[in-house]
């Protein structure tokens, strides 16, 4: 399958297309939709880029000035031997490439990331999946485009290792609560679901953060999401769960206060197959709602979450 992302707030749908059959790390295109508007048939989709560069990733944000920053971890064979670095990529609103920002520490590997804007600066977090990191960059969002001004390892040693399925695992989804400036990683093979506190300010990594959330409900957690009301949405992902006696589902995690710091418990409720889809987060086997905290129980925190198989 070939990994999807969609930006509701930017009607932008990252789509890895393989010049090999089944090959991962060599996707190079980007298509533009309308959320409301029809699905397009195969091979009509508008494409908003393509690009010199292989193995986009689901590193995908878009910017309030509309330019887009996209990751790629390329490989020339779809295998874990011929895996390279990879980059960010800056593009305009016509889908020209303005700056492409590379580093072989800072941006190792740059799985997915997720942005927090602020119109005229930006700061732009990165999971890197070939070192087990996740950077912050602040940015200056100029006219021309932004201007990379400082980088910041914020955590690290996350488990990262070739897959066959997924060519490798690693740290992937992010996402940045701005109220209590907490950033969330989904760290695939470890698991786990953590949270780095004071993300916007920290001058140096720690380790992972806290343990969010972990226990046999996470099987390889992929994409992270804040949906409107303020669930976090995650999905689990075949290359570490590929039990088929697992069904698809989709989980709601609520916050009930604790003393056992950033660890939530499980609660579970079976609804309609159709509920949710499973293309909503990436190609994966299923998806995790979890209720965002309220500021006034963190750090100490305990989730319950609600169970839903979606469709596919």
């Amino acid at each position: 399958m070939t990994p999807t992302k969609k930006c509701a707030d930017s009607q932008l749908k990252l789509r890895a297309v393989p010049t090999l059959i089944n090959s991962q790390g060599t996707g190079t295109t980007i298509i533009q939709f309308s959320p409301q508007a029809p699905i397009a048939p195969p091979g009509e989709a508008l494409t908003f880029f393509t690009s010199s560069q292989a193995g986009l990733s689901t590193a995908l944000g878009v910017l309030r000035s509309g330019f887009v920053i996209v990751g790629n971890v390329p490989t020339t064979d779809g295998t874990i031997a011929t895996i390279g670095q990879g980059s960010l990529q800056v593009i305009d609103k016509a889908g020209h490439v303005v700056a492409t920002w590379t580093d072989p520490v800072f941006l190792d590997g740059p799985w997915d990331l997720t942005i927090d804007d602020h119109g005229s600066s930006a700061r732009v977090f990165v999971s890197n999946v070939l070192n087990g990191t996740v950077v912050r960059l602040d940015v200056a969002v100029q006219s021309k485009g932004p201007v990379l001004l400082h980088k910041t390892t914020i955590a690290n040693g996350y488990t990262h290792v070739p897959n066959m399925a997924a060519l490798i695992l690693g740290p992937t989804g992010l996402a940045y609560d701005g109220v209590t400036d907490t950033l969330y990683v989904a760290s695939t093979n470890d698991n786990a679901i953590y949270a780095i506190s004071h993300a916007s300010q920290k001058t140096s990594a720690a380790g992972r953060g806290q343990v969010a959330f972990s226990d046999q409900h996470l099987r390889g957690p992929l994409a992270l999401r804040f949906a409107p009301n303020g669930d976090l949405l995650t999905a689990n992902g075949d290359a570490v769960n590929a039990d088929p006696l697992h069904p698809s589902e989709s989980w709601s995690l609520r916050s009930q206060g604790g003393s056992s710091g950033n660890r939530m418990s499980i609660r579970a409720r079976a609804a309609h197959s159709d509920s949710i889809p499973c293309s909503v987060m990436q190609t994966a086997a299923a998806a995790t709602m979890i209720r965002r905290p309220h500021p006034s129980t963190m750090p100490s925190l305990m989730m319950s979450p609600t169970v839903w198989p979606c469709s596919r």
